[in-house]
């Protein structure tokens, strides 16, 4: 045996991220370095050396790699010590997405019920408990030759590079992925410095079931201890669930980032493919590919919505349940396009009003995260003027209809409306419509938030940036709480030496009666039915 990997020499991220995966479980293993072959590691590359056969080289280093527990799980003990939780999402991630398809793998056992106990709640998980996994051997590919040196080229599987199984069988395999030894070295390492993700997402459903994260690795030896600090070696049970790609992307450079500052980041950019399924067929695929990188800006506002627009576990009438912030799923996309986090309100709302009612369960979290973000200037001034405008728009609306009648206020219809002409303006000359037609209305004239402002070049910004505005609009419903009940636009208002009307006490009791905010922003609605090989959850049970 005589290799050696360079890093700058490998095609893909995932081969890069294999190199990273060698380098680590080498310098885990190296008391043994020089007793069956030998080995080099530089912050570039690795070099392997010995008189032994590639082959035995290889099914030595993987045995030491590639492992199973006594309840089926898949064990890396090169990571060292995992929580039960930790081991669990290591194997639904691995299973979930590289070894999904049952003939790639041995299962005596089959599909196993057990238990989680988490922050005092028990949760019901089933997975598929193995005999077999091919990352163990590699034998299924059958790349060695009689004398168990590598063959020059090799033909490899879906489970070792996603996408890379024979696309049509009938050009006989010309359509597989062959890789040189270099390459299947790599590919097969790659899996222990990947993430995974579980993905609820409401926008993809079932065409984002898991995220395979995928680190860009530019100095292995930063990398090595990096991954091997305490809490860096895989996903933590309260990071598992993810809303999307983007924020599996985005949580994921933050869990390695941790503290440390951004220009002396190990990982500052990683690609995070999507496994799911087509409408056509249960066979997962990979549906998309993104690649993200972090900045000092992009990682304090995900800090903020990983604050502010909270899942986690919660206990419903139906029992304890994961659930996930759709907020999150939205601002996430948006902040990885490089958009403010609020830009996708329109766009998704507009496509359908049940996101809408969706979003209305995390309106407390909504609102504070607006507040948050404007206080710490993530917000433009003038996208600012805009959203406190037209909730000060609302809340004359709100009056009006509270003013109009001697019975209960129809609160929900004012909502309704508004939320309806957001959704039906399509075009630039539609938004100036309908802006010059919302703001010309008796009721909403004279607004507080635009006065002693250059109305024409406030009116100007607003048209450039109209689908924004559209955003801010739909985010100002959606968060609406009376401006005199906020301390950043009270303040504001008191001075502009503009008091409450005489009757404002009685108007926002009827307000509070209406919208009462709930203490939870998130109900069974949001539990979900994952099937057998997915994380569940169980109604709590003393018996367990």
């Amino acid at each position: 045996m005589d290799i050696t990997i360079n890093l700058g020499d490998l095609p893909t991220a995932l081969h890069q991220a294999g190199l990273a995966g060698l380098y680590l479980v080498l310098s885990k293993l190296q008391q043994f370095n020089g007793q069956l072959f030998s080995w080099k590691l530089e912050k570039d590359s690795v070099t392997l050396q010995g008189k032994c056969s590639d082959q035995e080289a290889l099914e030595w280093l993987l045995s030491h790699t590639y492992q199973l527990d006594n309840e089926g799980l898949i064990k890396i003990p090169i990571l060292g010590y995992l929580t039960r939780d930790e081991r669990v999402n290591f194997h639904q991630g691995m299973t979930g997405t590289l070894i999904f398809h049952p003939l790639v793998v041995k299962s005596s056992r089959g599909i196993v019920t057990a238990t989680l106990e988490i922050d005092e709640k028990v949760l019901e998980f089933k997975y598929k408990a193995l005999d077999y996994y091919p990352h163990q051997d590699l034998s299924s590919l059958k790349a060695f030759d009689q004398k168990g040196n590598f063959k020059p080229s090799i033909k490899i599987a879906g489970w070792l590079y996603p996408g890379g199984s024979e696309l049509h069988v009938a050009l006989s395999g010309k359509t597989k992925l062959e890789e040189s030894p270099e390459g299947l070295i790599t590919l097969a390492f790659a899996p222990i410095v990947c993430s995974y993700y579980k993905i609820r997402s409401r926008l993809k459903q079932d065409k984002y079931l898991w995220a395979l994260v995928i680190p860009e690795v530019e100095d292995l030896e930063q990398f090595t201890q990096t991954k091997l600090e305490a809490g860096s070696q895989t996903v933590k049970f309260d990071d598992y669930y993810a809303s999307g790609i983007s924020d599996a992307s985005l949580r994921e450079l933050t869990r390695l980032a941790g503290e440390k500052a951004i220009g002396s980041l190990t990982i500052k950019a990683c690609e995070v493919w999507a496994f799911g399924s087509r409408p056509w067929s249960k066979q997962i695929v990979i549906t998309a590919k993104q690649r993200v990188e972090i900045n000092q800006n992009l990682r304090r506002l995900y800090w903020l919505c990983d604050r502010y627009l909270k899942g986690g576990i919660k206990v419903g009438k139906n029992g304890t349940f994961i659930a996930v912030s759709f907020g999150r799923e939205l601002a996430t996309e948006s902040l990885t396009k490089g958009q403010p986090w609020y830009a996708n309100l329109y766009p998704v709302l507009s496509l359908s009003s049940d996101y809408f009612e969706a979003l209305l369960y995390e309106r407390r979290l909504l609102q504070q995260m607006k507040e948050v973000t404007i206080e710490k200037g993530y917000v433009s001034p003038n996208a600012t003027l805009f959203c406190d405008g037209i909730t000060w728009i609302y809340k004359q609306l709100c009056y009006q209809a509270f003013s109009s009648t001697s019975g209960k206020p129809n609160y929900d219809r004012v909502r309704q409306d508004l939320q309806m002409s957001i959704r039906s303006v399509k075009t630039k000359q539609q938004f100036v419509r309908w802006l010059t037609e919302l703001v010309s209305k008796p009721t909403n004239r004279n607004n507080p938030f635009w006065q002693e402002i250059d109305l024409g070049e406030f009116h100007q910004w607003a048209v450039k940036n109209w689908e924004e505005c559209l955003s801010l609009a739909a985010l100002a419903v959606l968060t609406y709480k009376n401006p005199w009940k906020v301390e950043r636009t009270r303040n504001i208002l008191l001075a502009k030496d503009i008091t409450p009307p005489k009757d404002e006490q009685k108007f926002q009791l009827s307000e509070s009666k209406n919208n009462s905010e709930e203490s939870d922003n998130f109900t069974d609605e949001d539990e979900e039915d994952e099937g057998e090989d997915l994380t569940q959850v169980a109604p709590m049970s003393t018996d367990i």
